[in-house]
């Protein structure tokens, strides 16, 4: 069994991805745990009072974090391959407080209500995202937290980056890999595990600044519609039942969250102490925010 995203201790005194940091130990993690403790309390007690939900799970690594500080914890994911390495973990520590599904995430409401929302690296997979958002209101008691990519809001800045990088290549040395890794300051694992705008731009998936649901973003390709199942099925890291998504600008997946409900947004930047180097927010176009219920 293969582990490609987390790395997680095992009780049995392995871990799923050896040679790399423990997804407990990252400053993402971290970061998250901090907010969730803020906002319901330090008492280690009263956790097993609350519900905690993880969408699109993957390999359970979040779920599993929050299980071992004694959330209710339930972890959802729509590909089976992912559940049976989350459930490995599950067994291997013998976490009882800990459960996932097999299931879209767009069906959370099946589940009941959560106190604690993680909504990690998903929002963006969503052809309907700001709908999206309005269902999470509803089954969110306390605290909803979303890490996403977001759009870039200037079309001159993105629809021509294509071009000008086609042009700058006839007129300045390209520096070898391994030089532009350096002076970028990225490792060869995250700059082979990480998607880049400009790689959404050479490979015109991400599409010219619109309107959907009423708010402004930028459509994304995410495998050919006429795809067979198993494909689909194998991309770990792509949508399950849309062909495209739709990447909302920043300051309007903010006004989504007003508008669905939320009495409080707030933009997390603890987590980048584990990218400081590639000043991801602007590298990436990646935030994390959190959305308070009261």
């Amino acid at each position: 069994m293969k582990f490609t995203g987390h790395n997680i201790q095992l009780n049995n005194g392995e871990q799923t991805r050896p040679g790399n940091q423990l997804l407990a130990d990252s400053a993402f993690m971290t970061a998250i745990k901090r907010t969730v403790i803020n906002i319901t309390g330090t008492d280690k007690e009263q956790y097993s009072e609350l519900k905690l939900v993880d969408l699109a799970c993957m390999e359970g690594g979040y779920a599993t974090e929050f299980a071992t500080m004694g959330f209710t914890t339930l972890g959802i994911d729509a590909r089976k391959d992912n559940l049976l390495k989350a459930n490995y973990v599950k067994l291997n520590n013998k976490i009882t407080n800990l459960n996932f599904v097999l299931d879209d995430v767009r069906n959370l409401p099946k589940y009941g209500q959560f106190d604690i929302t993680l909504c990690l690296g998903i929002l963006y997979h969503l052809d309907a995202p700001a709908d999206f958002l309005k269902m999470l209101y509803k089954q969110t008691n306390k605290l909803l937290i979303i890490h996403t990519f977001y759009a870039p809001k200037k079309d001159i800045a993105y629809s021509f980056a294509s071009a000008i990088y086609k042009i700058k290549r006839l007129f300045v040395k390209k520096p070898k890999g391994e030089q532009l890794n350096k002076k970028l300051g990225l490792t060869e694992e995250v700059r082979k595990s990480t998607t880049t705008y400009i790689q959404h731009v050479k490979s015109y998936r991400l599409g010219p600044l619109t309107q959907n649901e009423g708010y402004a973003g930028r459509w994304y390709r995410e495998w050919d519609k006429k795809s067979d199942k198993k494909k689909i099925e194998d991309k770990t890291e792509a949508s399950y039942n849309n062909h495209r998504s739709f990447w909302l600008c920043k300051k309007d997946i903010i006004k989504a969250l007003y508008d669905a409900g939320f009495s409080s947004v707030y933009e997390q930047l603890d987590d980048i102490d584990d990218l400081a180097s590639k000043n991801p927010k602007k590298y990436y176009g990646r935030t994390m925010l959190v959305a308070v219920k009261n």
